[in-house]
């Protein structure tokens, strides 16, 4: 295919604009499809933080919307910690994993045949992460199943690159795991505060009077360490540990989902013990 281009020169200020025509040969790229007509949810259903290594695990669901046009075949969750180990749905054979690996930024599975993609509908538990860190808010990639573009060999060299699952995806926020280099209690508690809203931001707690509460909680404590009383900002902590046990559920009046209660649970814990 032929299409007639028009080039201009500028000449001298003076001069007039000069225009040339020529013919340039174009070829149309064939892309890839679209991986993204679907929609997710990650969950976290269940984490264990082992002091002494300072490793998290966190055990993951994919729920996939019924009204999605896809499977999943690939699910990323953003890692800003070293990586310990990534483990799959059983039969774990029929999913590819990546990590750990130098400078991992991401936990990667992917399905290795049709019959091990999520369907819509359909949730998934069994995906294992395990870093060196601390639960912190991080973006998911998932990735709808899609077949190469079929082509003609003579065509090849025009089918465009493959998308990267970062661009070519439904993506959404998670529980990830995070470095933290804190030493001081007053700024984990800080950094705790700062998680405390971005939950109720994002529905992980589920109305503002819990919000409130626990927000309320959290500032005694900052109030406690400020005038270097330990046991009391370690009580006020643990009542807001109570709340949070006692708000967390799938039961009508329970307002934690299991990210928001993962999330700041792990946390809090984690500051008391530096108290």
């Amino acid at each position: 295919m032929e299409v007639v281009m028009k080039i201009c020169l500028r000449a001298p200020a003076w001069a007039a604009v000069l225009c040339l025509a020529t013919r340039v040969a174009t070829t149309q790229v064939i892309p890839w499809p679209r991986g993204d007509r679907l929609v997710a949810d990650a969950r976290v259903d269940s984490a264990r933080y082992d002091a002494t290594g300072g490793v998290l695990l966190l055990r993951y669901t994919l729920t996939i919307d019924p009204a999605s046009e896809q499977h999943a075949r690939v699910f990323v969750v953003q890692a800003r910690a070293p990586v310990v180990s990534v483990r799959a749905p059983e039969p774990a054979h029929s999913w590819v994993t990546v990590g750990p690996q130098p400078g991992d930024s991401v936990a990667f599975w992917g399905s290795a045949s049709r019959q091990q993609d999520v369907a819509p509908g359909v949730s998934r538990p069994g995906f294992e992460l395990r870093a060196r860190g601390l639960p912190g808010v991080a973006r998911f990639w998932v990735e709808g199943r899609y077949d190469a573009p079929t082509v003609s060999p003579a065509d090849e060299d025009r089918v465009a690159e493959a998308p990267r699952v970062e661009d070519n995806s439904f993506t959404g926020l998670t529980i990830g795991i995070e470095s933290v280099d804190i030493p001081a209690a007053s700024g984990l508690l800080a950094r705790l505060r700062g998680l405390a809203t971005r939950s109720c931001e994002l529905h992980w707690v589920t109305t503002e009077g819990v919000c409130h509460s626990l927000e309320v909680k959290l500032g005694q404590a900052q109030a406690s360490l400020e005038r270097g009383n330990a046991t009391a900002a370690r009580a006020q902590l643990q009542a807001f540990l109570n709340e949070l046990d006692a708000q967390h559920g799938p039961e009508p009046g329970k307002h934690v989902t299991d990210n928001g209660f993962w999330l700041l649970k792990i946390n809090v814990e984690y500051l008391v013990s530096r108290l």
